[in-house]
């Protein structure tokens, strides 16, 4: 954020040794951390909406507030198989902005006797996280998956796991 910008935010007021004055209240914080760590927009959105006396600001951390899936898991072929099929996941934060990139999602069974097999978490990019080699170990059950993060959670629709191919015919 330039001085202009600022200026034109805090109008009259002063900001000086990182101290804002606004009117009947004053506001400490720190400008530079805030600008650092969130950037220019999400400071003048925080510092336009404040209306109250006794107003404390803090550092943007984001929280996991929504889960859901981007792309649902289906497979078909062998049960040795991963799913053809991996699911993508997409997680927000309490303000509505993607997750930062390396926010942990874990899928688990939900419905079904078996277990999941392949790599059963991956991280975000970009607030999504791709699967890569998800698979079932018992052949021809139905079965869902969870996906959580955070306290968060979301289940797959049903998947019928794949058939066992090495079953005599």
């Amino acid at each position: 954020m330039n001085k202009e910008k600022l200026q034109s935010v805090l109008g009259n007021k002063t900001a000086a040794n990182l101290i804002a004055v606004f009117g009947s209240f004053a506001l400490l914080f720190a400008l530079v951390a805030i600008y650092n760590f969130s950037g220019a927009d999400y400071f003048l959105a925080r510092l336009s909406s404040f209306k109250s006396e006794n107003v404390q600001v803090q550092p943007y951390a984001p929280v996991v507030a929504q889960i859901g899936i981007v792309i649902q898991p289906s497979g078909s072929g062998c049960v040795t198989d991963p799913l053809v099929i991996q699911p993508t996941v997409a997680v927000k934060d309490q303000y509505g902005k993607n997750m930062p990139d390396g926010t942990l999602i874990e899928a688990m069974v939900a419905g079904g006797t078996g277990r999941l097999t392949g790599a059963v978490s991956a991280k975000t990019v970009n607030g999504v996280a791709s699967f890569r080699d998800l698979g079932y170990s018992i052949p021809e059950q139905v079965f869902s998956i969870v996906f959580k993060a955070g306290g968060y959670s979301v289940n797959s629709d049903a998947i019928t796991s794949l058939q066992d191919c090495n079953k005599s015919l």
